[in-house]
């Protein structure tokens, strides 16, 4: 959990980024009928289905190097094996940690988009 404090602000920037590079798409829609609101929307969703997929990848990834390290490595070289534990509780409230910080660092992004204006074209 200590990692998701650095990793806040520099997911915001890489979000208001990606939103930035994607302001004509962002304009055809509006232009096409989206809402200001339904805009900003679509940008907390895509935030929120990305931090989802990578919480959930890590942790399955995470989970599977742990058992690899604890059940074969420490028996193949200590020789002996401790008890793999896996705190479902905890592993889930840190991805809705993840992915409540993800939404937190889309609002920015997710306003910018809101605000564009559809003559804001190249």
């Amino acid at each position: 959990m200590a990692a998701e404090g650095p990793a806040g602000p520099a997911a915001g920037a890489v979000l208001a980024a990606l939103a930035y590079e994607r302001r004509d798409e962002l304009v055809l829609l509006r232009i096409l009928g989206f809402s200001r609101s339904g805009l900003a929307a679509m940008v907390l969703y895509e935030s929120a289905a990305i931090a989802l997929v990578a919480a959930v990848l890590g942790t399955s990834l995470g989970t599977a190097l742990a058992a690899l390290l604890v059940l074969v490595v420490d028996r193949a070289t200590f020789g002996w094996s401790s008890q793999l534990a896996l705190p479902g509780a905890e592993i889930a409230g840190i991805v809705v940690a993840i992915v409540a910080s993800a939404l937190v660092a889309a609002a920015y992004p997710a306003r910018a988009a809101s605000r564009l204006a559809i003559d804001a074209r190249r």
